[in-house]
């Protein structure tokens, strides 16, 4: 047993592996036999086409000799073909002007009748009516019916199938015994109930010391607004993964041909009131797509990073966190600078200090705006093209 994978058992290895070999075998079971009926099928439609070949030619010779389907020699040679051993189960002779005019068939119950008089061969499952046009007299129809699956084709497969369900039932017995017989077993067992009880007492004492020493330790506020700390009550990144992460946000919109925003918050009059500073987080933190996407910024802000969105519906979205703070009054100002890649393939860096320009330009204006920067990319590729010419 010293063999298993850390953390996994020889006997719950064992019956991994088996259920694996198990669903492996049942598949293939399945497929041979849908296969193997597949191709009987096909091979009794083979030899029913090369039998009602040769049944009209056979026929056909019958009538011109007697010149008529009502003779006992036609009758003869029909029921002949009936008798034969890949032979047809019925045979109808009609004409779409007078009806029925031949019809006959090993069985009563292969031939439809109405007021006592044949219409149609009856269509069953796994037959296959056959028909073309009687060489004896063209104004017939000659149809014939015959069996697809017979029960000398379709009996080895099934014994087949039959047999791999029985061994496969064998051998889930011999799994299940040998699952119980390699059932683990504790190497050093204690040799009376007594001898394990201190063991038992000494790891719950521990686990109480452990939860009284907790409760005593005094807790610790996290620290408000420091850059690359983290924030717990709202879950907001570190500004250390700031850079990194947008980097490689704008990677991927850059990949996807799609936009992306980044936004810097910057609050004014919060100070070190925590619960105005959580608040502002927490918005912010709810605008994000995933929650790993808003970070701290300075010592009042806040990034967020807005992938697959244009400017204007940036600025329609962030224009709520500071309809928020302008009715809680308070002297609470909530200065907000928005960048978009607009289809630039740029670095974060870039995109970075266009945002942070755009929210010095909104701190200068009076604190409580909210500032967006969009290049033109076609001036942009103008440049770089200038630049690295």
């Amino acid at each position: 047993m010293s063999s298993a994978a850390p953390g996994q058992s020889v006997p719950g290895l064992f019956v991994r592996v088996y259920a694996a070999v198990a669903l492996v075998a049942l598949v293939g079971l399945l497929t041979y036999t849908g296969l193997a009926l597949l191709l009987a099928h096909g091979r009794a439609l083979d030899r029913a086409n090369t039998q009602f070949a040769s049944l009209n030619p056979s026929l056909t010779a019958e009538y011109l000799e007697q010149r008529t389907l009502s003779s006992t020699a036609f009758r003869q040679v029909a029921a002949q073909a009936l008798a034969a051993a890949d032979g047809p189960e019925a045979i109808l002779m009609s004409s779409s002007v007078d009806g029925v005019a031949f019809a006959t068939a090993d069985r009563a119950d292969r031939i439809l009748l109405s007021g006592g008089e044949p219409t149609a061969i009856a269509q069953r499952p796994l037959l296959r009516v056959l028909s073309a046009p009687f060489r004896g007299a063209r104004e017939l129809r000659l149809e014939a019916s015959y069996p697809l699956l017979q029960a000398d084709d379709a009996f080895p497969i099934l014994r087949t199938a039959l047999f791999g369900v029985l061994v496969f039932l064998l051998l889930s017995g011999i799994a299940f015994v040998l699952r119980v017989i390699l059932r683990p077993y504790p190497s050093h067992r204690p040799r009376t109930p007594q001898a394990a009880a201190p063991a038992r007492q000494s790891v719950r004492q521990e686990a109480a010391a452990r939860d009284t020493l907790e409760r005593r330790r005094p807790r610790r506020e996290p620290a408000l607004a420091m850059p690359g700390s983290m924030i717990s009550t709202t879950g907001i990144s570190r500004a250390d993964f700031l850079r990194e992460r947008l980097d490689s946000e704008l990677t991927r919109a850059g990949g996807l041909d799609a936009e992306l925003c980044l936004v810097l918050v910057a609050g004014r009059g919060i100070g070190g009131d925590r619960q105005r500073y959580v608040r502002l987080g927490a918005i912010l933190r709810e605008l994000a797509v995933v929650p790993d996407l808003a970070f701290e910024y300075g010592r009042t802000g806040f990034a967020l990073i807005m992938p697959e969105t244009e400017l204007g519906d940036a600025i329609d979205k962030l224009g709520s966190v500071r309809s928020l703070y302008e009715r809680d009054g308070q002297g609470v100002h909530v200065a907000i600078g928005i960048s978009q890649r607009g289809g630039r393939l740029i670095d974060g860096k870039r995109l970075f200090a266009e945002a942070k320009r755009a929210l010095e330009r909104a701190v200068r204006a009076g604190g409580n705006q909210l500032v967006g920067f969009r290049a033109d990319p076609v001036k942009f590729r103008r440049r770089q093209g200038t630049a690295t010419g």
